[in-house]
């Protein structure tokens, strides 16, 4: 449902932003570097990305969405073309608790480390604020679970770790708020384990901002 959503949006959106990076003309000029952050929300291709509560007779189960975000530099080395390094964490927690005072806690973290290249496909041709972009590279998944048992005799915990190759690609859009600042909003698919039926392979949604500086 949330994806169907996501792709009405882009469909309307994607043309109108096109449209109006041809009439709106104030670009500043080229930067060399930058840094950026941003928030976003993870879908994984084999689970459920939502916020729900149940609750029966003794019983109640709550799932947390697989929320996060990631910090990541850039350098420019063409008039269209820039280097990307991000590092992110996706988290989600399922917590059970019973009538008889136990619960069971699991919590998930992904967290990608990932070298790409990003192209500012208009860049020749358009000179407005509106700057989209398509992306792609390649990096390691950090995939963590812990689980908790708890009740009133004992505790149990259970860490486990794996480390995952995988490739992603996406396409985003930065709009120029000054020289130096822009708001960035950014769609990927991840191929965790470089397979599409890989459990964790799934779309990021982000937004954040961005900071730039040197002249190119």
């Amino acid at each position: 449902m949330m994806l169907n959503i996501l792709r009405k949006i882009l469909i309307i959106t994607i043309p109108v932003i096109l449209f109006m990076s041809t009439v709106i003309f104030a670009q500043p000029e080229l930067k060399s570097t930058g840094i950026g952050f941003r928030a976003s929300f993870y879908n994984p291709s084999k689970q459920t990305s939502s916020v729900t509560v149940s609750r029966h007779i003794g019983y109640s189960v709550n799932n947390s969405v697989n929320a996060g975000g990631c910090l990541y530099v850039f350098s420019r080395i063409g008039e269209s073309t820039l280097l990307e390094f991000s590092i992110g964490n996706i988290a989600s927690i399922e917590q059970e608790v019973s009538f008889f005072a136990s619960q069971k806690i699991d919590v998930f973290n992904m967290t990608p480390i990932l070298f790409g290249l990003r192209y500012d496909f208009l860049q020749s041709q358009n000179r407005s604020i509106l700057q989209p972009y398509l992306s792609g590279g390649f990096g390691t998944y950090v995939l963590s679970d812990v689980k908790v048992v708890q009740n009133i005799l004992y505790e149990d915990v259970e860490v486990s770790t794996n480390i995952k190759p995988g490739l992603y690609f996406g396409s985003g859009l930065n709009i120029h708020l000054g020289s130096w600042i822009s708001l960035n909003f950014d769609g990927k698919y991840h191929l965790v384990n470089i397979n599409p039926d890989y459990e964790r392979s799934g779309f990021e949604f982000g937004i954040g901002f961005n900071f730039s500086w040197g002249s190119f």
